[in-house]
């Protein structure tokens, strides 16, 4: 996970190099610098998602494990994912493993990318004015 989150890391500072760089230049309302956008705010997303659904995955593997090994001399023990995102549902408990300021991060990062094509428009409109 860690590995994952490294790689995540690097990637997005990587695009987030690429955006400043053009807009540096003089370049803001560009195709590239749309498309630059929205794949940051689509990798935003998809990161938080798999994160939290490989989170999600470890969590049960753990106390899947616990449970079949752990034993307590006398008794019985069940072990739990410890979780404050957690709801119940006919008595049943569900983990909700994806982060929410993750998930609205990338949609306002979304939106920005749709400022930025508006932004493109009226560029293209103004250099058509004479």
């Amino acid at each position: 996970m860690v590995l994952v989150e490294l790689v995540f890391g690097a990637a997005l500072l990587d695009l987030l190099r690429r955006l400043f760089r053009n807009v540096a230049r003089g370049e803001s309302f560009t195709a590239r610098n749309i498309r630059l956008v929205h794949v940051l705010g689509i990798s935003i997303l998809a990161f938080t998602l798999l994160s939290g659904a490989m989170q999600a995955w470890y969590s049960s593997q753990i106390v899947a494990y616990l449970n079949q090994h752990a034993a307590v001399e006398g008794g019985h023990m069940s072990f739990a994912s410890a979780s404050s995102d957690r709801f119940v549902v006919n008595g049943r408990h569900f983990d909700i493993p994806f982060s929410g300021r993750g998930i609205l991060t990338g949609l306002l990062v979304l939106a920005l990318g749709e400022v930025f094509r508006q932004g493109l428009v009226l560029k293209q409109e103004n250099d058509l004015t004479i």
